[in-house]
């Protein structure tokens, strides 16, 4: 019965451990809006949906979001 938490933990160190960080820019019909968020992902979708999230939270329009990984 121990196991299941002990598996659940190493399951979760190894998700934060393999998180990349990425720098998204927000995008208006077609063009970078200048600015930029930081995220922590897995993937590139990853990314661009979590910085999509955090810019409605923020109150900013965008058409799109677009990720790269920050070297």
């Amino acid at each position: 019965m121990k196991k299941i938490p002990l598996i659940l933990s190493l399951v979760l160190v190894g998700e934060i451990a393999f998180a990349t960080n990425f720098v998204c820019y927000r995008y208006v019909d077609g063009k970078p809006t200048g600015g930029f968020l930081n995220v922590k992902a897995s993937s590139q979708e990853e990314a661009e949906r979590i910085s999509k999230e955090k810019y409605k939270k923020l109150g900013y329009s965008l058409d799109y979001t677009k990720c790269k990984r920050a070297w």
